[in-house]
């Protein structure tokens, strides 16, 4: 038996999840905000937020089933609605 502990689980919704809530679709995607995603203040060093909104929007698509190489030669879904990055 190995010592090792089954991840499989452990990390549902690594990409995010899609939840309904009063009749639109929202994805949401849990970000952990580390030290090194500080500056020397402990503010949050605003390129962190351009890495965090694609990690989003890519994980996004993907949960509606694109992909970007799907996306570049034409046969992605359908563009969804615009949306925003909130931090």
């Amino acid at each position: 038996m190995s010592n090792t502990p089954d991840t499989r689980n452990e990390w549902p919704d690594l990409a995010g999840r899609l939840v309904d809530a009063d009749g639109a679709r929202t994805h949401v995607l849990p970000i952990r905000v580390y030290f090194e995603d500080t500056d020397f203040s402990g503010l949050v060093y605003h390129g962190s937020y351009v890495r965090w909104c694609e990690r989003g929007r890519s994980d996004f698509l993907r949960l509606l089933g694109g992909d970007h190489r799907r996306m570049i030669d034409g046969s992605g879904v359908r563009s969804p609605r615009p949306s925003s990055c909130a931090a």
